[in-house]
């Protein structure tokens, strides 16, 4: 009976254990936003442009390092996929932030629609992580953050059309964080 009473807990604990993997390691200089961090398409605080006082998106910091020119992505139209003289805005991993660093895209985007007065589609892309559900989502989120602040310069709301692409239109496929961040975009064309 003593037996019975330290072998039974040595097979159970023997069974619950398993083997064990070792987690993968993360690049921490990435920040690390998930849906749930992301507020809800609708009007008001989660509208999609989410910029402080100070002009600073939550992940500000991080995304700086990320598209400095030493970094990734510089503002001088070196990465560019958008067309008819317009420029893409770059976003942060899982986020829809407009930065301040992407307020000059957004500038020269309200100077060149002063000189066409046609209509423009607003493409949101991604990076190929997370779930095609995911990514269309965080696309269209994008396309209304660049859409929201163009209007609020004063540009009219019925010259633009949103859509998600997700992320089925990369302009970069090697495995690197520069590259990735290259997907990570809004593209503005003339329709």
């Amino acid at each position: 009976m003593k037996k019975t009473i330290f072998l039974v807990p040595a097979i159970l604990l023997f069974l619950f254990t398993g083997c064990s993997q070792n987690a993968p390691e993360l690049n921490t200089d990435i920040p690390n936003n998930n849906i749930s961090d992301v507020p809800s398409m609708g009007g008001g605080a989660g509208s999609g442009v989410n910029i402080s006082e100070n002009g600073e998106g939550a992940n500000a910091d991080a995304l700086k390092a990320k598209m400095s020119p030493s970094g990734g992505l510089p503002n001088d139209g070196t990465y560019n996929n958008s067309s008819d003289g317009f420029q893409s805005v770059y976003f942060g991993f899982g986020d829809f932030t407009i930065v301040n660093d992407m307020q000059k895209a957004i500038d020269k985007n309200i100077q060149r629609l002063k000189s066409y007065n046609g209509n423009i589609k607003i493409e949101g892309n991604c990076d190929e992580f997370g779930t095609d559900e995911f990514n269309y989502a965080l696309g269209l989120k994008r396309a209304k953050a660049v859409k929201d602040a163009l209007v609020a310069q004063g540009v009219s709301a019925d010259r633009f059309t949103i859509i998600s692409l997700g992320e089925s239109t990369p302009v970069c496929t090697e495995a690197t964080d520069e590259c990735y961040a290259q997907n990570r975009r809004v593209d503005l064309r003339q329709q």
